[in-house]
């Protein structure tokens, strides 16, 4: 066969019509539509369903809060209470180290930040209180035990007025009892108040608070058991002693009277 022979199409071929083959030229390989519409998508398109479940990273797990770093802020925020504040700053110095430890496993590092100076707060004020107490609280009590002696010289000088306006009525004569009549007839009781007060037991009434013994009094009074706050009169006719009962048990005289 030679160059020039053609092979002819068999039937005609109508004007305007070609085939993939004859368009593109010849030896040039058309693709198929197919192609494009399986491949021509992404690589994502052809990994099946479960491959790309596998391929995703799992979600986060959400890292608790450790315990001891919350009970430190708590106790922190009443540290105004006495000593719970060092329970604070033991906690959270404690949840601190725990927290580091573990490194991202927990969470609450400011929790605990919070309850060990919340508690360091606290403690100082502790601290403080104690001091304070310490040195103030002694001179505080003499205060108090100087006040009520204070007000036992103060029941004992009325003592001494009632027997001294006794003894004008009667001559000079000292009262020996409750029921001792002056030189008008009147017990030596009603001229005492009655709402008379012992300042360290709080008892009221005179007699309560005071009662009479024969003269002489004993040769050591301080040694007499006196009741703190009490009032004893050792009298006769002619003498009188009025002793009261200060702090510790320490009888506190307050007048001496000697016979005519």
């Amino acid at each position: 066969m030679g160059s020039d022979d053609r092979i002819e199409p068999e039937g005609p071929v109508e004007s305007g019509e070609l085939t993939e083959g004859d368009a593109a030229g010849p030896g040039v390989e058309v693709a198929s539509d197919d192609v494009g519409e399986s491949g021509g998508g992404g690589q994502e398109d052809s990994i099946p369903v479960e491959e790309q479940a596998e391929e995703r990273p799992p979600a986060r797990r959400r890292r608790p809060v450790a315990g001891l770093a919350v009970a430190s802020y708590v106790c922190g925020t009443a540290t105004l209470v006495p000593f719970v504040g060092i329970v604070a700053l033991v906690l959270g110095i404690v949840a601190r180290n725990r927290i580091r430890a573990r490194g991202e496993d927990v969470r609450g590092a400011g929790l605990a930040t919070a309850g060990v100076v919340l508690g360091a707060f606290g403690t100082s004020l502790t601290v403080l209180a104690i001091v304070v107490g310490f040195v103030a609280l002694p001179g505080y009590l003499r205060d108090i035990r100087a006040h009520k002696e204070a007000l036992v010289r103060a029941n004992m000088k009325a003592v001494q007025v009632a027997i001294e306006e006794f003894r004008l009525w009667t001559g000079g004569m000292c009262p020996m009892g409750w029921q001792d009549p002056d030189g008008r007839g009147e017990r030596f009781a009603l001229l005492l108040a009655n709402d008379l007060a012992n300042p360290f037991t709080g008892e009221i009434g005179s007699d309560r608070c005071i009662q009479f013994e024969r003269w002489p009094p004993p040769e050591r009074y301080a040694e007499s058991a006196i009741e703190a706050g009490g009032i004893v009169i050792y009298s006769d006719r002619d003498r009188y002693m009025v002793i009261g009962g200060g702090a510790d048990g320490v009888p506190l005289v307050y007048v001496l009277s000697g016979g005519p």
